[in-house]
Parts: C-alpha cells; structure tokens; sequence
C-alpha cells in the first residue's frame, strides 16, 4: 500500500507515471488531499472556473491515475485493509449491504452512505441473536451472494466493547470465504476488538464518517486510465500564433477550434456598417449579432449580442446600436450568423490547472451553466471512448430524450469533445471555452456558438 497526504502537485505528469508503476505492481495507493476549500480560489475568465474549480480538476486527475481519494484524515488511516491486494471492482453498482448487532449503530453509517450516493440494498438487524458467530457469518455470506451488493459492512454495537473474544468472531469467520470487500464499524469504539479485526485484515472503522468514505473510495476506484495521444495540432499552432494579444477575440478563437476539429456555426465578420460587406444577400434569417473583441468574455452581459434579426435592415439597424453602444471597448468587428435550432445546449471547457494540469470540462451549458448540476472533469487530452464515456455520465439530461424531447447527437457531442480537448496540447492557452455548443437532433451534429481563449 502507498498512502500519500497531499499538500500540492507540482508534476500531474510524474503522480499519473508513478501511480501507473505501484499500479502495475500490485499496489493501491490511496490519497488525502488538503484545498478542497480553495476549489473557487482562482476565478477564471471563463464560466468553466466558476463551475469547474481546482479540486475538481484534482480530483479527476487522481481518478484517471488509479488512485483513490478519501475525504477524511480518519479514513486514510482506516481503509487500507479494503484495497491491499484487491483490484478495483469491474462495474459496481454503488451498493453496501448492512449487517448490524445495533440499529441506532446502522442508521448512522446507512445515513452516511446514503449522503455519498450509496444505496444500502440489504438490512439485516441481527440485535435479537446476539453475536452468535454462525449466524452472523452465514448472513454475510449471503449478502455477498447477493448480485446488487457491492461491499458488506457488519455493524457490531456494544458487544464489541464486553465481549471482543466472540463479538466478532461469525466476521472473522465469514471473511476468509468473501471475495467482496468486507469491513466493519464499532459502535462504541472497542479497541481490543479493532485489534482482532486488524489482526484477521479487515478494514474496522471508529466514525460512521469515516466508513462511509471508505466504502465510496472503494467503490468509485479505478484502474489507471490510459492516456490519450495528444494528436496533429499544427494548424492550430500556427492559427493561436497569428492571433494577438493574451485573449484571443472570438474570430481568432474560432479559427483555433476550427483547426482542432471542433464544428462551428456559420459566421461571417463585419466591418464595414453600411454596406455589411462580407454578408451575403442569400444569408438566411433570423441572424444573430455579436460584438467581436477580446476585451468581452461574456457577451451577454455587457450588451455585445442581438438575437433573432428578421432582415437585412435590422441587422444593419442593430449593428449601429452595438456599435455606439460599446463605443469604449475596442472591437475587431461584427460577427453575423445564422440562428441555429438544437436540442440543447452543452458547455465545453478547458483549464490549465495549476495542480491537475490541462482538464476538459463538459456540462449543461448557456447563461444558467453556473447554476446547473456540477459537471464532469477529466484529464486532457481525452480519447474518443474516454469522451463518449464523459458524455454518458454528464449532467445532460434534457440531451436524452427528456420529457418527450428528442435525442440529441451524442456521438457527434462525444467527438467534439475529443477534439476540443487537444488544447492540451498547446502549452500557450491557459483556459479556453465553447458556451454555448448547440448539440442538434441525432445524426445532425454540433455547432459551436461562441468561442473563448486565454493565453497564460
């Protein structure tokens, strides 16, 4: 076993490599990292910082190495029994089975469990037969046997505190036979019992706070995962070097993301306010209207965006209006473009973290992104399957079919997202957006609808 306190990172790359190497040799290696506080600390320009902080970013940096992270000191201490010489379960379904001798002892733990997300599918109060061990031994052989149970967890109440010689022995018992993971929580604590259950290997937990972190360190550990090859990023090298300034307008933004693969509603820059050179008389309408600069990350709120222009004259009318009414910001232009009709929308980020390294940010998107579920964070770059799999876990709800709604392209969102994820690759961009991206009805694709990037 390697335990690690983890004050910072200062090499994402080496931690991933080393965990890779105890990994490939049989060993767990379980974590404590300080700074979840410090999670909204660095606000980034984008709404990706806002939605998707440090820790978030750690904390899929040491999922995608193999490593487990337990949120409580205590359970740093207490859980290495449940992983030394196991693996990681193949698809757990987030389920512990409840043995206990003390029902109060169980509401405790079951609460806990239930507050990380675990179900508890099996019950079994076992107060009435006191702490006979054949009993207790073959109950728990049986909620091993049980295809919905994940892990068994014996609850023993104050027996173990008199009686620690037979309090515990149907446990010991069981345990040799069980290939799920086994351990155990005193209510009160019994430290000459802790120690009979230490001696027999199996995980003993003093607060029901820290056996139910355990048991959900357990159950959401994972192999490493392979990482993804960066990819052919010249083109959008060559675009991000002939772009000016630490943040890039949104014109200079697209054309980065264009180069990466990333698919981009059609739109054309103005400049000329008169004649709307550049626009096409065929353009279809409605159009949207954009303010292009890099001095305006959020154009929404600063007035720099028009939606639903009916012609060409409200175009033209609406572009004067912007114009004057940004007459302090220094614009590139005017960007025009079709209005587009989706499913929904998704927001696409990237961040350069400090401690984590480059991370892909995918979750519900638009102006509400910031009040919505949290959303999923993984390492960058990422592969296909890896997107895919971002994809199906992502707070994305209203992509599914919900309430009737049609399915969006998911596996054209999943590409998208592989491709956006090669920003890694550039070491200049420190963070980098796509909010909205317009995820269309299955089999007709993507498009991006804005576009942000930050140098570091």
């Amino acid at each position: 076993m390697i335990l690690l306190f983890l004050e910072t990172i200062r090499d994402p790359g080496a931690l991933r490599e080393a965990a890779a190497r105890a990994r490939a040799a049989g060993k767990a290696v379980l974590a404590y990292k300080l700074g979840r506080s410090e999670a909204g600390a660095a606000m980034a320009v984008s709404h990706t910082g806002a939605v998707a902080g440090s820790d978030a970013a750690v904390d899929a940096l040491l999922a995608a190495s193999g490593i487990a992270r337990l949120d409580t000191f205590e359970g740093l201490i207490e859980a290495p029994p449940l992983f030394s010489g196991a693996s990681p379960l193949p698809a757990p379904r987030r389920a512990v089975s409840v043995l206990t001798t003390t029902g109060g002892g169980a509401a405790l733990v079951v609460d806990r469990l239930g507050l990380a997300g675990i179900a508890s599918p099996r019950i079994r109060d076992m107060t009435l037969a006191g702490t006979e061990p054949a009993r207790i031994a073959a109950e728990l052989v049986e909620m091993e046997a049980d295809g919905e149970t994940d892990a068994v967890l014996a609850v023993i109440g104050s027996s173990a505190q008199f009686r620690p010689e037979t309090s515990v022995a149907g446990v010991v018992a069981a345990a040799g036979g069980m290939t799920k993971p086994l351990a155990a929580f005193l209510a009160p604590d019994a430290p000459a019992t802790a120690a009979r259950l230490a001696a027999a290997g199996i995980a003993c937990f003093r607060t029901p706070e820290a056996a139910a972190d355990a048991l959900r360190a357990r159950l959401a550990w994972r192999p490493p995962a392979p990482r993804a090859a960066a990819g052919d990023v010249s083109a959008a090298t060559s675009a991000l070097a002939a772009a000016r300034g630490r943040s890039l307008d949104e014109a200079e933004a697209r054309t980065v993301f264009a180069a990466l693969g990333v698919p981009l509603a059609p739109g054309y820059l103005v400049t000329d306010l008169d004649g709307l050179s550049g626009i096409p008389w065929s353009l279809p309408y409605p159009v949207a209207l954009k303010a292009v600069s890099a001095s305006l990350p959020h154009k929404t709120e600063a007035g720099a965006v028009v939606l639903n222009l009916s012609d060409r004259g409200a175009l033209r009318h609406a572009a004067r209006e912007m114009v004057a009414r940004l007459s302090g910001t220094p614009l590139s232009g005017l960007l025009v473009s079709p209005m587009q009709v989706g499913v929904g929308e998704v927001l696409l980020g990237f961040r350069r973290d400090p401690q984590a390294g480059p991370s892909v940010v995918l979750g519900a998107g638009g102006v509400l992104a910031e009040l919505l579920p949290p959303p999923i964070v993984r390492p960058a770059p990422v592969s296909r399957e890896d997107a895919a799999e971002m994809v199906a876990v992502a707070p994305l709800r209203h992509l599914r079919g919900f309430r009737g709604r049609p399915m969006g392209d998911l596996a054209a969102l999943a590409e998208a997202v592989a491709a956006f994820s090669l920003l890694a690759a550039l070491p200049d961009v420190a963070e980098a957006e796509v909010n909205p991206l317009l995820v269309r009805p299955a089999g007709q694709g993507v498009l991006a609808l804005d576009a942000l990037i930050l140098r570091g």
